[in-house]
């Protein structure tokens, strides 16, 4: 029983470690978003529609930053309840790690070494997508027209986009949430479960 703790546990963490990384990136983001808006107010004093428009569309994009950092929190929380859940959390368990049968601890690190290939493999396709539109988008805007504020706006959100995925993929996970942290987490977790 404490080994089905255990991978509960586990998956805990690894969920909450991918919450904060998400939360701290987001949060500099946000952080980065405001700057910026208040750049363009202070530039767009004598036009005000322009200003107006800035001011909206980075609202926005603020409120979608805020609702993903909601979304990924409560999913989290879900997990953790259900994991906590006696008559639930078995099936839980099992429709984490898509099997059919209760996982063993091998079984969990094997799951947990095999997404983060599966990641990085997909990030190479991502950059190769990312590198196609913005080569198009830097076309389009040589030819047809100046379109800057649109093409600025999908090429800066592809890139941040893609230095996250490469942050999170290569090199922050380890150094921000080192086996400490893991471990003091992991502990923690199984005293609640």
């Amino acid at each position: 029983m404490s080994d089905i703790k255990e991978i509960k546990g586990k998956i805990l963490v690894k969920e909450t470690k991918n919450f904060y990384f998400q939360l701290i990136f987001q949060v500099i983001l946000i952080v980065a978003i405001l700057i910026r808006m208040i750049i363009v107010r202070n530039e767009n004093i004598g036009n005000g529609v322009d200003s107006f428009v800035t001011t909206i569309v980075f609202a926005v994009y603020i409120l979608i930053f805020i609702l993903l950092i909601v979304l990924n929190y409560l999913k989290l929380w879900k997990l953790r309840k259900n994991f906590k859940n006696k008559d639930i959390s078995e099936e839980k368990l099992k429709k984490y790690m898509k099997s059919d049968e209760i996982p063993e601890l091998a079984d969990v690190d094997s799951k947990f070494a095999l997404d983060k290939e599966k990641a990085k493999k997909r990030f190479y396709s991502i950059v190769l997508r990312i590198i196609i539109l913005n080569v198009l988008l830097i076309y389009l805007n040589m030819h047809y027209g100046n379109y800057f504020h649109v093409s600025t706006v999908l090429m800066f959100i592809s890139w941040i986009l893609l230095i996250y995925r490469y942050l999170s993929l290569f090199h922050l996970d380890k150094k921000l949430f080192n086996d400490e942290w893991e471990k003091k987490k992991l502990n923690e977790y199984l005293k609640d479960l």
